[in-house]
């Protein structure tokens, strides 16, 4: 605190005492204290974003980790499916690999492209219910033999009715035999059927 006083004459000071009013505060303008109102919802939200950014980053985490084990069953339960037919082995993880992302390029947002690759990662499932003779015979088929290996679209549509979080695994399973033009089985659809 300072002061300069200005007189036409010298003087000196032998005595003084200064006192000191205080007009205002900054706690007295309307401004301020909406101000410091601001401030502190801003810091309440603040804090609320980073307790969210946190908490949705590990939901993150652990929706990805929980992806990885469905795909990686999945791809498992796939392998099994091509072990016991030596003449597809790998079949479905290739097909699985082309749907998913044909699905991703045709960028149909009806589509769920992870949704397809999941489809085709089982939809040979019921070549398990099918006999390793038929199924492993070396040359050709006889039309018995033709009609019992074309009962595993069927059969897997059997096996994964009860697979509800995904629906359309079932109709994958079931219809990757029909044709456009109506001559696959096992229901002979046609068209946009």
């Amino acid at each position: 605190l300072g002061c300069v006083m200005y007189t036409p004459s010298r003087f000196e000071v032998v005595h003084s005492k200064l006192y000191v009013h205080k007009e205002f505060s900054r706690s007295d303008f309307a401004l301020f204290k909406l101000l410091i109102v601001f401030a502190g919802i801003y810091l309440v939200c603040l804090l609320i974003n980073i307790c969210v950014s946190i908490s949705a980053a590990s939901y993150r985490r652990k929706q990805e980790h929980d992806r990885k084990i469905i795909v990686q069953s999945l791809k498992t339960f796939a392998n099994f499916i091509d072990v016991k037919d030596r003449y597809t082995n790998g079949h479905s993880l290739r097909v699985a690999a082309y749907a998913g992302e044909i699905a991703r390029r045709m960028k149909n947002k009806d589509v769920d492209p992870d949704n397809i690759y999941y489809m085709a990662l089982l939809h040979d499932v019921g070549k398990i219910a099918i006999s390793d003779d038929i199924l492993n015979k070396p040359g050709a088929l006889s039309p018995e033999e033709r009609k019992i290996i074309e009962t595993h679209t069927v059969k897997g549509g059997q096996i994964l009715k009860d697979f509800t979080a995904l629906p359309e695994i079932c109709d994958g399973a079931m219809y990757h035999h029909e044709r456009f033009d109506g001559s696959g089985y096992p229901t002979g659809l046609a068209g946009a059927d």
